[in-house]
């Protein structure tokens, strides 16, 4: 990351109060879909499949 990235991101995240921040658990913001889909047939604009999961983090980063 270059300097002035890193600068940046760090001002930003300076700024940012997450204290004020509430805590939800993953099962209340989405649908759990058991059955295999495929995501163009499936009606919804965006989905998260175990691909977008990345091993050792909570953090979604991507999605479909």
């Amino acid at each position: 990351m270059n300097i002035e990235i890193k600068n940046l991101n760090e001002a930003f995240q300076s700024k940012i109060d997450k204290s004020k921040w509430i805590k939800w658990k993953f099962s209340d913001l989405v649908h759990n879909v058991n059955e295999k889909v495929t995501p163009k047939d499936s009606g919804l604009e965006h989905y998260i499949g175990l691909e977008h999961l990345d091993s050792g983090s909570l953090k979604i980063r991507r999605f479909g």
